[in-house]
């Protein structure tokens, strides 16, 4: 039997803007593709202010150790994970650039062997130097997440035609706290007039999911347990697993952006 190693899908989970909720889906994507029974790593790219390890921490079943000045992952709930947030205090929150920059990327997210089979990115916010340095060492496609209301889709719209420029594919769409949902009524109601369409097709990708404005999701985030593994019965967990499946079923396809000039 081979021993070679299969080339891990990296999927990047990206939003120009802040506050979308984009490292709950990061962390929720990566347990789903778990749960559908893949191998998965998660990477908190957000150097400056992770916060994967908050919504982790809980399921820990192998610590983070450092070797030779390399970090290795931590194993959970089946997931390798790293995250600057589990050595670091946040009053020591730092920023890196240049040659530091270089060495902390190169310590947290180059020098680990990731034999798994997706690798799911929580990027930061807007596209700057960790974005390009990771888009070009470590080539994958990108998950859009954004926000109901068009100032979101403006930002988003951004960062797509940044995207572009970078030759970085597109998996599709997310559109998070997108309605609330009536659980007593089984009723949706939409609080931001519907702007996605337009914006799509701008954009040259697709919606593959929408998720609920859920009081839960953020409760167990904030417990450091991710969602999926606490409320897998919930019908957000499934358009959690529902997402994971279209990401996987799109990732192999040539994603053509249209409708950007």
């Amino acid at each position: 039997m081979s021993n070679q190693r299969v080339k891990p899908k990296i999927i990047y989970v990206y939003s120009a803007k802040g506050g979308v909720g984009k490292t709950t889906i990061a962390v929720n994507l990566a347990f789903s593709l778990k749960q559908l029974g893949y191998s998965v790593s998660l990477i908190d790219a957000d150097l400056s202010g992770p916060s994967v390890h908050l919504m982790i921490k809980n399921i820990e079943t192998k610590k983070i150790t450092i070797n030779k000045f390399v970090i290795n992952p931590g194993i959970f709930g089946g997931v390798k994970a790293t995250s600057t947030g589990f050595i670091t205090e946040s009053k020591d929150g730092a920023y890196w650039s240049g040659k530091y920059l270089e060495g902390a990327m190169s310590q947290l997210i180059y020098s680990v062997d990731w034999d798994t089979q997706y690798v799911v990115v929580d990027l930061p916010p807007g596209l700057g130097e960790i974005h390009r340095g990771l888009f070009i060492r470590l080539p994958g496609k990108v998950l859009l997440v954004t926000t109901p209301h068009k100032l979101s889709y403006e930002d988003t719209l951004r960062g797509v035609y940044l995207l572009k420029k970078l030759n970085v594919q597109l998996i599709g769409l997310i559109e998070n706290m997108s309605y609330l949902y009536c659980k007593n009524c089984n009723k949706k109601t939409f609080l931001h007039e519907k702007v996605s369409d337009k914006y799509l097709e701008l954009m040259g990708t697709k919606m593959i999911g929408s998720l609920p404005f859920d009081q839960e999701i953020s409760w167990f985030s904030s417990q450091g347990e991710p969602f999926v593994l606490t409320k897998g019965g919930s019908s957000t967990a499934l358009t959690f697993l529902k997402i994971a499946k279209l990401v996987c079923k799109e990732f192999d396809k040539k994603v053509v952006m249209k409708g950007i000039n």
